[in-house]
């Protein structure tokens, strides 16, 4: 511990308070120190200036200069893909939903929205030019069409969240008045309060469900159809990836 001390001591990150004395043991530290933070700072100082150097511009690394050296190293992989796939592929043209661009950037589809990709995004100032579109975690995100009018309102529940994303922007144009985000097993009870959130009267109200042939999702379907006020049709999205189902099935 004394020749750690030494060497920050040698080093002018530890410097001596000359008060209170020296120990009497060899090696022979000082009793008290002052942490010397503006020569800490100097590394990851001309570290950063490095990657400046290295990254392409519009990756600012301003931001790191006032945080601490270990959040800029725990970033530091995804500042690196961030650059390899803006040196290949450019910035975006066209907005994706956030885990299809996720995937593109690091090679996983979470890292946006649940593993501190957007907050790293952010403090580079690449949020906006990445053309990202949030997935909205609210479990009604639907919009009236032009078949507001009609006596039977068909909706469409969607369990996966890229699937949901991708769908908005075309709600108007289909059939469907409604467009719902599942959210796992949140919808059994949130879809009680549906005609709260999109009130009409005299109407008959159908809903499609388009989720997963897997035991969660027939189970999230079985739980929707006990509810006796509303007709739930059951969609898939897995239908025979590897192998082609028989007629019978």
């Amino acid at each position: 511990m004394a020749t750690v001390i030494l060497t920050l001591e040698n080093e002018h990150i530890l410097q001596a308070v000359k008060s209170s004395r020296r120990t009497t043991r060899t090696p022979t530290v000082a009793n008290n120190y002052r942490i010397m933070k503006a020569a800490m700072k100097e590394d990851i100082h001309g570290e950063l200036h490095t990657y400046n150097q290295q990254f392409l511009e519009s990756i600012r690394l301003d931001t790191y200069y006032k945080l601490p050296s270990e959040v800029f190293h725990q970033d530091l992989h995804f500042l690196v893909l961030l650059d390899s796939y803006i040196n290949v592929n450019g910035f975006p043209k066209e907005p994706v939903p956030a885990p299809e661009r996720s995937a593109e950037l690091v090679g996983n589809e979470k890292w946006i929205d649940e593993k501190g990709g957007k907050e790293i995004l952010e403090r580079v100032h690449l949020w906006n030019s990445l053309k990202i579109m949030p997935v909205s975690r609210s479990t009604y995100d639907g919009r009236q069409s032009r078949n507001a009018s009609k006596s039977e309102q068909l909706h469409f529940i969607v369990e996966n969240k890229t699937t949901y994303q991708a769908l908005l922007s075309f709600l108007r144009e289909s059939v469907f008045s409604a467009l719902i985000y599942g959210c796992g097993n949140k919808i059994v009870k949130s879809i009680e309060q549906f005609e709260w959130q999109l009130p009409m009267t005299s109407v008959k109200h159908t809903f499609f469900y388009f989720g997963d042939i897997d035991k969660s999702g027939l189970a999230i379907w079985h739980a929707l159809n006990k509810k006796q006020h509303i007709k739930i049709l059951f969609h898939f999205t897995k239908l025979a990836s590897k192998k082609k189902l028989s007629k019978e099935k």
